[in-house]
């Protein structure tokens, strides 16, 4: 084995724990960003006030700023399932959290 394709076989290594790892860490984010549903959407008096309970009262910004994170943690597993390259899937997450972020500001 000659020195290039030891260094080859290296960086195929390299690479392909990079890719595992970001495969991991996309779908705990969506796993985190999905489970933002059941905390509460605020606290009056010391009772939590679920997003279910209060859903008919909101106006329409405030239900797609409630359920941006759990639509994004969708998008995630999705990206994840469908993205073959690990730079497909690193910017179609960084798209995803910037829509979602968007999303609740407005």
């Amino acid at each position: 084995m000659d020195r290039s394709s030891a260094g080859a076989v290296a960086d195929e290594l390299f690479f392909d724990l990079s890719r595992a790892r970001l495969r991991s860490r996309a779908r705990w984010c969506a796993i985190v960003l999905m489970l933002a549903v059941v905390l509460p959407y605020e606290v009056v008096d010391g009772a939590p006030q679920w997003i279910f309970g209060i859903l008919a009262e909101l106006p329409l910004a405030a239900v797609i700023a409630a359920f941006a994170p759990t639509l994004a943690g969708v998008a995630i597993l999705v990206a994840r399932a469908v993205c073959k390259r690990s730079a497909s899937l690193a910017v179609a997450i960084l798209a995803i959290l910037a829509t979602g972020a968007a999303l609740v500001l407005i």
